[in-house]
């Protein structure tokens, strides 16, 4: 599997699609928040998600978060922007939106597509 080939065991998954999946493959990585019926999550879940992601990410440098959302990657992108906000990497939201658009961040058909820490 290329995640486990890429990251080791320092890599988690925060699905933030609607419907939880098999997490076997990913040695049970994953935090399923399978949130039924929103467009985007509830401000109240992207912040829990983003609290979990940057207490995963500190315990290690080498630790990698994955955002992934089994509809469209409008959830994924709405909490990656949030998280680099949150991290306060740029002054405001719209610069953490053109870092997102500017580097590839996504798994594409099983095949590992670059990816960047924001530093």
């Amino acid at each position: 599997m290329c995640i486990r080939d890429r990251f080791g065991s320092k890599y988690f998954i925060w699905n933030v699609g609607e419907h939880p999946y098999d997490t076997t493959p990913f040695n049970s990585q994953v935090v399923d928040m399978c949130i039924i019926g929103y467009p985007c999550l509830p401000l109240d879940i992207i912040f829990s998600v983003c609290k979990s992601m940057i207490e995963w990410l500190m315990l290690d440098k080498k630790n990698v978060a994955i955002v992934h959302c089994q509809q469209a990657k409008g959830r994924s992108a709405l909490v990656i922007i949030s998280l680099i906000c949150l991290l306060q990497v740029y002054g405001h939201p719209s610069e953490a939106l053109v870092h997102l658009c500017e580097v590839k961040l996504f798994f594409d058909d099983d095949k590992c597509v670059s990816e960047k820490r924001p530093e």
